[in-house]
């Protein structure tokens, strides 16, 4: 690789000249990075809302909704009997005799 001469002479005006041009490159290079994974973190950020959103979407409104319909019951009611299922399952583990504090 051919430094521009600086292997041979060794000079240190020339490792100079060369170091002034990689800080000029660093210096025009990192705000450009900088803008790259800004606009990465804003991309990643939008898609985690819209996914984050659509998860809600469908557990709050459109699973009770469609459950609701298959079974006849109302969606609000439907979220009521899955809570009450799942304070059923998990209630026995927090209650149980051989804990020091019953329920």
């Amino acid at each position: 690789m051919d430094l521009g001469g600086c292997a041979r002479d060794r000079g240190r005006a020339c490792w100079e000249r060369l170091n002034a041009v990689s800080a000029i490159g660093l210096r025009a290079s990192v705000p450009r990075a900088r803008a790259v994974y800004a606009l990465a973190l804003v991309i990643a950020l939008f898609l985690l809302a819209a996914f984050g959103f659509g998860e809600m979407r469908e557990g709050m409104v459109l699973g009770p909704r469609l459950v609701g319909r298959s079974i006849g019951l109302d969606p609000v009611l439907v979220i009521f009997v899955v809570l009450t299922g799942a304070i059923r399952l998990v209630a026995p583990t927090f209650c149980s005799p051989s804990r020091s504090r019953p329920c």
